[in-house]
Parts: structure tokens; C-alpha cells; sequence
């Protein structure tokens, strides 16, 4: 039997040992207070004493499992020892870089799944995606999933954003969760099983999502930071870049689904990597005005370079200017979008959807709780139609 066996078995039977002392104690402290007023002071007495040794025996047994727990944490430490100096130099050296170079910091590994593998198969694998936060991402890729659901495409939608708004959603207020990014990041398990066993969109026949809540932080920087210290070490390491390029564009997977569509949080997370580099195209929601769309160029001049080692396939679908002051864009707004297609021209001059989606009461009134698609005024539902339509166009369906 290995050492780390033995010290599990420990661990369980000292718990079940602690476990039937306090249910001993619960017993006699049960007796003690339901017939106290018939029993003799000496057994009262009597009882409380041993309920005292058993506290002490739990004491003990405490002091025992705690020294187990240590032991089991040095042998982890031995297994797994802290890096070098020379090691933590280089892991600081490229924690230093920029967020894109950071991510370029490791050679590529051969055998990877390329998007191409979905265009070849009619698939589109999107990710909506803008550095800049409460820019409607969310909305938007929850009615763009609700408009290809209607049109018969089977959706899969994956909340990359640790907040979990989409999730929220699409689940209904529930934490119930049959599949979330956290396990597919880190699972070894059969892509298309993985894929057949998505959570279920209420309300949207076609589409399944895996979910994301607070959790995933702290899973993304863990999985980072375990990658970049293999690859510093053995140069060997499983390349964590491409953790949903193994899943999604397996050829079981790839029977499953359509469309795939990513919520992405603002910033360039495990999540938002692995999200560009499965994707074949992305889509940036943007608000109007000169502050938002300032960001657009530096993120399209990130995301060329990271297109150019991780996903040469990857193109842009456009801008979709969002909560716009209304249905018609307003000459400072056409001016702010004219004056960023000067500067972000990493993809080419960047398409700007003709179809805007309007800062309304209607939209604003559903967000967070349902899908306009299926709950705003026919007005509202007709905004979000014809951005799928201009979408479905942009990505050669």
C-alpha cells in the first residue's frame, strides 16, 4: 500500500472515530435533558462525567487528526517542490509581460485542433469578447444564441466570465449545474461526452450552456500559473490554451453542436485565451461613444497577435454598437465609430454592423433575468432579428 493510501484511510477512520464520539455525546446530553427531572442528581452527575471524557477524547483525537493533516501536507510539499530561484525568476520575468506576450511567453505543442476543423464541418464557433466591461456582452450573446436557436441551429453558449450573468439566465436563478467551464478546463473526460452533457436552456429547445460562477477566478489563475511553472520545468506541459480546442472541435463534438458561443469577461483571462483560440470568429459589442471605443483598437491590435501564434483562422465578424441613444445612430456616434475604424485596422478596417442595439427600457427591463428575444416587445425582438440575420451573413451562413 503506498504512503499517501495509508495516510487517506487514516484521515477516514479517525473522522468516523470523531464522528461517533460526538454522536455519542448527542445521545446522553439528549437523555440527560429529557428525563432530568426523574433521574438522580448521581446520574446526572455520572453522565455528565462521561460526556466530559468523551470531550476529551475528541479533543485528542483532533490534535491526532490535525498532526495527520500535516503529515499529508508535507508529503504533498515533497511531491510538488516550490520552484527554484532560477524557476521563479523566469515565471516572474514573464508574469511582467503584457497580457497578450504573457500568453505567447511558451512555444506552441504540435497535435492541437484547429478551427478550421469547424469551418470544414459548417460549424461557427463565436466568442463575444471586449476588454472594456458593461458594454452589453452579455445581451448580446444571449439573443444571438436565442435567434439561432429559433432558426433550428443547435446552440451550445459557454459563460467564460467568472461573474456568471449569463449563467444566471440561462439557469433561472438556480446554482444547479451539470456542466461549468471549471470542470471543462480541467476534465479528461471524452469530449462529446462532455458536450452531450451540457445544462439545458429553459425556454430555448436547441441550446445547451456550461456555466461559470465566482469559482472560475480563482481556477483560471490556478491553471495558469500550473502552466507556465511545467513549461519553465519540462518544457512538456499540457498546453492549457487549448483545452476547449480539444473539446469542441473533436469530431464527436463537432456532430453536436452548430454554433458555439462564448460570453468573455473583460479581460484577458484563461477563459478568454481558450475562448480566441477555439474560436472562428469574434464578435466586440461596443457602446458609441469616444471613451468605449478607444479600447477597440488596442484590443484588436492583441488579439491580431495572438491570432497570429494561436488561431491563424480567427476573424473578425465586426462591432455591434450597443446601448446607442437610439435605434438611429447619432452624428457624434457615427463619427466616434468612424474615427475607431481609423485605428483599428489589425483585421482589416473593422466591419461596423448596420444594425445598432439602442439603450431601451424594454432591453434594460429583461437583462439580467430573461432573453428580449423571448420577453421584450415585438419592437425589441425585431432589433435582435436583424442583428442575427447581419451576424449569420458576417460568418459565410
Amino acid at each position: 500500500m503506498e504512503v499517501g493510501d495509508s495516510i487517506s484511510i487514516a484521515v477516514q477512520v479517525t473522522g468516523a472515530i470523531i464522528a461517533s464520539f460526538v454522536a455519542g455525546s448527542a445521545i446522553f446530553y439528549a437523555i440527560g435533558r429529557d428525563n432530568g427531572k426523574r433521574i438522580s442528581a448521581h446520574l446526572i452527575f455520572n453522565k455528565d462525567q462521561t460526556i466530559e471524557a468523551q470531550a476529551r477524547s475528541i479533543d485528542q483525537l483532533q490534535v491526532e487528526l490535525a498532526k495527520t493533516k500535516t503529515t499529508i501536507f508535507e508529503s504533498e510539499k515533497a511531491a510538488a517542490p516550490a520552484p527554484s530561484g532560477t524557476e521563479e525568476d523566469a515565471l516572474t520575468r514573464i508574469l511582467d509581460k503584457a497580457d497578450q506576450d504573457l500568453w505567447l511567453s511558451v512555444p506552441m505543442q504540435d497535435g492541437r485542433h484547429s478551427p478550421e476543423r469547424a469551418l470544414a464541418a459548417d460549424k461557427r464557433i463565436l466568442s463575444v469578447v471586449n476588454l472594456k466591461g458593461g458594454v452589453g456582452k452579455t445581451t448580446i450573446a444571449l439573443n444571438i444564441a436565442a435567434y439561432f436557436d429559433r432558426l433550428g441551429k443547435r446552440v451550445l453558449v459557454i459563460d467564460a466570465d467568472y461573474q456568471g450573468s449569463l449563467s444566471d439566465v440561462l439557469l433561472r436563478g438556480k446554482r444547479e449545474s451539470s456542466a461549468k467551464i471549471d470542470e471543462w478546463l480541467t476534465s479528461d473526460a471524452p469530449p462529446g461526452l462532455l458536450v452531450r452533457t451540457a445544462n439545458r436552456a429553459s425556454g430555448l429547445e436547441n441550446t445547451a450552456f456550461v456555466s461559470a460562477f465566482y469559482s472560475f477566478a480563482a481556477t483560471e489563475t490556478r491553471l495558469m500559473i500550473k502552466w507556465l511553472l511545467r513549461s519553465i520545468k519540462s518544457g512538456g506541459a499540457p498546453d492549457v490554451r487549448f483545452s476547449l480546442n480539444r473539446i469542441l472541435l473533436d469530431d464527436q463534438a463537432l456532430n453536436e453542436f452548430d454554433l458555439v458561443i462564448f460570453d468573455c469577461p473583460p479581460r484577458l483571462s484563461t477563459g478568454t485565451i481558450c475562448a480566441l483560440a477555439a474560436s472562428t470568429h469574434f464578435l466586440i459589442p461596443s457602446v458609441p461613444d469616444k471613451a468605449s471605443l478607444e479600447t477597440v483598437p488596442n484590443f484588436t491590435e492583441m488579439v491580431s497577435k495572438l491570432k497570429a501564434v494561436l488561431n491563424p483562422t480567427l476573424k473578425l465578424a465586426g462591432v455591434v454598437a450597443t446601448m446607442s441613444t437610439s435605434e438611429s445612430l447619432s452624428t457624434r456616434e457615427k463619427e466616434a465609430l468612424d474615427d475607431m475604424r481609423l485605428d483599428a485596422k489589425h483585421f482589416g478596417e473593422p466591419y461596423v454592423f448596420n444594425r445598432n442595439i439602442p439603450h431601451k427600457s424594454d432591453i434594460a427591463k429583461v437583462a439580467g433575468d430573461r432573453i428580449a428575444l423571448q420577453g421584450a416587445p415585438p419592437k425589441v425582438r425585431e432589433l435582435f432579428e436583424a442583428l442575427g440575420k447581419e451576424l449569420a451573413t458576417r460568418m459565410g451562413w
